[in-house]
């Protein structure tokens, strides 16, 4: 702790500690008892109270318990009554008792047959005769009552106060009592002191009575109360209750007879008022006694100190190399007793310093001649207290930087080896270990030097506060040993870079000295392993691969210089593979050795084994296929001829081999083809099919289907062509039987179809004047007569308005009679469906035909319409037919038109004649 670092900072507050501590903690202490000796007294008052006074209440229960008794005992003996007097007896008891307001006396239907009232209600007594209490609270329970029973209190509307029923039970019916709890307020107040409370609470936690009637009177709960609770399950207990700034002590006492609670509430800040007092005053004295505890504390210690003081200002300035001490006597016999050690240590000190000076000296002369830098260095702020004059010649710098440059060690470090070097030396220094280590420094002159630092670890109070070393320049030997080791690692680099397992082995014994990182892959194994288990792990073990045969392979390369054999070896897993061995004999380092090389030739094997087997197979499959199989070489010569051709052609391998295929299996008249052909398949084509005649060896003609395509080497040349030969003479032959049989068939049934056409059309045409028959009467009969009725009747009309007085009816009585043709021209298209009418053409001015048939029309008013008659155009048409189709073309475009939302509504009709016809564009 700072503050205490001081000895008169520590002597004052041990001094204060030892005088007021002990005062604080008796006054402490004695208010602590005397507060809780005063509370527990005032918790047992306050219990005992409570008790007392429901033993009182208990007392007024019982009472009013043995009154009501009295009367059902003398209402249960009919000798002391005299009939028809229960009432007037009843009415005596309320008068003259101090409790009840009313009895009533029911039968076993719980109907009132008697009672007593208060005499202000006299006058009202017959309403109650007969009245029904049983729903009363005393009987909704449904339990038969055999003993006195309880109600839950209640404002009487009568009196004004808190009531209570009582119910006892008696032969052939029961009598109610209700009870007046004012006289329990009356008993309360007697307790009215200033701070206390008393209440009397019900079943339900409502408040009965009160030593306060005002509060008697508003039924106030007291559910929310822990005490309240834990009495009403009947037990006692006094506790404090916090209820906002309300701070009570409550003593709680059950009432036997009845169930219900006594409270006794006192208030915490009128228990607690004498209580502070007497703390108070005694915090006065105790504060008053502290004071003077001080005050003799801080006299005692400055007296102490001043001594001390004095002691400390002779002891810096020998500290500062005045040896002259004098003190004078403190009256302290410890102090007096320090100060003469002080002094004769004064005089050690002197003696050992001109000692000191001397040897340091001879030290100087000593380290300067050392072949290092010895320094010594303060831990951990790496500042450098000595450092001898090698210092100069090694790096270059003076010895004033290395003491007054801040870090100085830390800066000529090289940044590569800042970090490294400066973790460690703080690592070993911390485990007091002392250690060697190497880094780089930069020179005076930008030169790299290697330093190798031997550094001593000086350890006081279990800590390092100093570094001895020396430094020693090893920048020649770094060199040295960079240039040993980049040899090493370029030869070691060679050794694993080849891809073949490398051995070096001893020529005498055989054993492996030495392998290189593509023999731990090969033989899946570890350097150390291949080392020690020798060339026993890595062979068969069984001949011609077992160890004799090896060492005979050693000896073969000792004497000849050489050896290469196939081997079979052995992985570390357990797994035999092939492999290409080449042992040669070798001097290393004027030592002689066998150097193996070893190269995996496993897949080779494999490969040349698969080959082996696909060129079995293969000849196999060609001797065997049923098809004829011939190799051509580029010269067009046969160099393989298979035994299905030497079937299909009479000639045998060995008669083929060599030849040409002219004059042997080719006509001459074919020879240009084949020859054109030659030079496509040479040129790489890699499919040529064709369907020729060939000779036999017999001189027959037979047809063959050839498949030709020609064969490439790895380098992609072609170095022949291989063809697929079947003799198809037969299949030729039966092919063109067929042929003819499919032309007679075609024929035949071209001529069967065109028949059933001819019958379809009729049956058709059957079927359509079947179902129209009927049809075509019924139009011609119901349809041309008012037809006929109309027309007779357009003709009288027209004949009887001829003239110029109406000019304006022509055209109207002109369409009526177009239309009436038009009728009967549908009618007879009806007629001709029926007899199948044949089309009727004639020569018709097209654009004339249609102006006046649009003429004829009448189109929307909100339709624009467009005509572009202008193609001058003279066609054969059967123009009612014609029409009907305009009419029908025209009609769904208007329809269509009025099924689309716009506003802007045209038809247009153009005729043109393009590509030698006639068009007409709707």
């Amino acid at each position: 702790m700072p503050f205490l670092s001081s000895l008169k900072r520590a002597l004052t507050v041990n001094f204060l500690l030892v005088a007021v501590v002990p005062i604080l903690i008796f006054g402490l202490l004695n208010i602590q008892l005397i507060s809780s000796h005063q509370l527990d007294g005032v918790r047992d008052r306050n219990a005992t109270q409570a008790r007392n006074i429901a033993d009182e209440v208990d007392s007024f229960l019982r009472e009013v318990r043995s009154d009501l008794r009295h009367v059902e005992q003398v209402l249960s003996t009919k000798e002391m009554l005299q009939p028809g007097r229960a009432d007037d007896f009843l009415a005596n008891m309320v008068r003259n008792s101090r409790f009840f307001e009313s009895i009533y006396l029911l039968d076993d239907q719980y109907r009132v047959v008697s009672l007593g009232v208060l005499p202000k209600l006299l006058a009202r007594s017959e309403d109650f005769i007969g009245l029904d209490f049983s729903g009363h609270q005393l009987f909704r329970s449904g339990k038969d009552l055999k003993m006195p029973v309880w109600s839950n209190t209640f404002v009487s509307l009568v009196t004004g106060e808190p009531s209570v029923t009582l119910g006892v039970p008696m032969p052939g019916g029961f009598l109610l009592g209700n009870i007046r709890l004012s006289s329990l307020g009356k008993l309360l107040q007697r307790y009215s002191n200033v701070g206390i409370e008393v209440s009397i609470i019900d079943q339900s936690g409502t408040l009965v009575a009160h030593n306060v009637t005002k509060k008697a009177m508003q039924r106030v709960s007291f559910g929310d109360h822990p005490a309240v609770v834990s009495a009403m399950e009947g037990g006692e207990s006094t506790r404090e209750f916090k209820q906002g700034p309300l701070h009570t002590l409550e003593s709680v006492s059950p009432v036997s007879t009845s169930g219900w609670v006594v409270w006794v509430g006192l208030d915490m800040h009128i228990i607690l008022a004498p209580i502070n007092d007497i703390r108070n005053l005694l915090i006065f004295f105790m504060a008053i006694a502290v004071s003077l505890a001080s005050i003799i504390a801080l006299f005692n210690v400055q007296r102490l100190m001043t001594p001390l003081i004095a002691l400390g200002v002779r002891t810096k300035l020998i500290a500062d190399g005045n040896y002259d001490f004098s003190f004078r006597p403190s009256g302290f016999v410890e102090v007096d007793e320090l100060a003469n050690q002080i002094e004769s240590m004064t005089h050690a000190i002197k003696m050992r310093e001109e000692s000191i000076v001397t040897n340091e000296r001879r030290f100087r002369d000593l380290v300067n001649s050392i072949d290092g830098i010895v320094w010594e260095m303060e831990y951990p702020s790496f500042r450098f207290l000595f450092v001898s004059k090698q210092a100069e010649t090694i790096l270059g710098y003076p010895l004033q930087d290395w003491y007054e440059v801040e870090s100085f060690w830390e800066q000529k470090l090289h940044v590569e080896d800042l970090a490294q070097a400066k973790s460690y030396c703080q690592l070993m220094s911390e485990k007091h270990e002392d250690h060697d280590f190497e880094y780089r420094m930069i020179a005076a002159d930008g030169r790299i030097v290697w330093i190798r630092d031997l550094v001593t670890v000086v350890v006081e109070d279990s800590r390092p506060v100093r570094l001895l070393g020396v430094m020693i320049d090893v920048t020649e030997q770094k060199e040295l040993l960079d240039d040993l080791s980049r040899s090493e690692q370029n030869y070691r680099e060679i050794f694993n870079a080849t891809s073949d397992a490398i051995f070096i082995h001893d020529s005498e014994t055989g054993q492996i000295l030495d392998v290189n990182q593509s023999m731990l892959n090969m033989y899946n194994t570890t350097y150390e392993a291949a080392l020690v288990e020798g060339i026993e792990a890595i062979n068969l073990g069984e001949n011609p691969y077992s160890k004799e045969e090896a060492k005979l392979k050693f000896q073969f390369a000792r004497e000849h210089g050489s050896c290469s054999f196939e081997w079979c070896s052995r992985k570390a897993t357990g797994e035999n593979f092939w492999t290409d061995v080449n042992l040669r004999r070798a001097m290393i380092g004027n030592q002689s050795r066998i150097i193996a090389t070893v190269r995996d030739i496993s897949d080779r094997k494999e490969a040349a084994e698969k080959l082996r087997e696909a060129n079995e197979s293969l000849l196999l499959l060609i001797d065997r296929m049923p098809i004829g199989c011939i190799f051509w070489s580029p010269e067009f010569t046969v160099n393989m001829w298979n035994p299905a051709a030497e079937a299909i052609f009479g000639f045998t391998e060995e008669e083929m081999a060599g030849c040409s295929p002219f004059d042997t299996i080719v006509a001459e008249e074919l020879r240009g083809e084949m020859l054109a052909l030659w030079p496509r398949l040479m040129s790489g084509d890699t499919y040529a099919h064709s369907v020729n005649g060939n000779l036999t060896k017999a001189g027959k003609s037979i047809v063959c289907e050839w498949y030709n395509t020609p064969v490439h080497n790895l380098s992609g040349e072609i170095i022949g062509v291989i063809s697929m030969v079947q003799d198809v003479s037969e299949r030729k032959a039966a092919e063109n039987e067929l042929e003819r049989y499919r032309l007679q068939l075609e024929d035949l049934v071209k001529q069967r179809t065109e028949q059933l056409e001819k019958a379809q059309q009729e049956l058709v045409q059957k079927e359509r004047l079947a179902v129209l028959g009927q049809l075509t009467a019924t139009v011609s009969h119901e349809i041309r007569n008012p037809l006929g009725t109309v027309a007779n009747s357009l003709y009288l009309l027209k004949d009887a308005l001829q003239g110029d007085d109406f000019p304006h009816l022509a055209r109207p009585l002109q369409l009526a009679e177009r239309n009436v043709e038009r009728c009967d021209s549908i009618i007879s298209d009806l007629l001709d469906f029926s007899r199948q009418r044949k089309i009727e053409k004639e020569a018709v001015a097209v654009d004339e035909w249609l102006a006046e048939l649009l003429d004829e029309l009448t189109f929307p008013a909100d339709v624009n319409c467009h005509w572009l008659l202008n193609s001058k155009a003279v066609a054969s048409i059967d123009s009612e037919r014609l029409r009907r189709v305009l009419v029908n073309v025209i009609t769904n475009a208007l329809q269509a038109m009025d099924e689309v939302s716009v506003t802007d509504k045209s038809l247009e009709i153009i005729t043109m004649v393009a590509d030698g016809r006639c068009e007409i564009n709707v």
